[in-house]
């Protein structure tokens, strides 16, 4: 992507939008040191405080930090995850361009203990399945659940999850 040097749009924000995408398309990976001002100002052909400029852009979003006398450095990444009463995992993460997936750990079944036949209003020790999942977001894992199933509702269900 060029800068459009007419465009009325700030160059400090243009380089700033520029610099995110690759962020998000992983070009610079998290953890990984951020171009120098000397880099960038190179690249774009503008002055230092306009790159400082789309530089602290990023880091006020969350991309990047920067630690005086070391540089600037890539966040890990940062994922804009609203909570709700009716938050839904899948939904949530692919309202902000985030590919959700999951991973099964474990399933196993078991009958159904205290807390979990009164949560699921079934008969204390009717066979509950517990699936262990990992929920991942583009690929990396963000979350681990344990869910537990009427065995009874959800004939074959660890088979079908898989």
């Amino acid at each position: 992507m060029e800068l459009t040097r007419d465009s009325g749009i700030p160059l400090w924000y243009q380089i700033a939008e520029i610099l995110g995408q690759e962020i998000s398309r992983d070009v610079h990976h998290a953890g990984d040191q951020f171009p120098t001002e000397s880099l960038l100002t190179g690249r774009f052909g503008v002055n230092r405080h306009t790159v400082r400029r789309a530089v602290a852009f990023l880091a006020n979003q969350g991309l990047v930090r920067v630690e005086k006398g070391r540089g600037t450095f890539v966040e890990d990444h940062v994922i804009d995850y609203r909570i709700g009463k009716r938050t839904r995992f899948s939904a949530n993460l692919l309202l902000g361009d985030v590919e959700p997936g999951h991973s099964l750990l474990r399933a196993t079944e078991m009958p159904a203990a205290d807390t979990v036949s009164a949560a699921l209003e079934i008969a204390l020790g009717e066979p509950v399945t517990l699936l262990e999942t990992v929920g991942e977001a583009n690929g990396y894992p963000i979350s681990v659940a344990a869910n537990y199933f009427p065995s009874g509702r959800f004939p074959g269900l660890a088979d079908h999850y898989e």
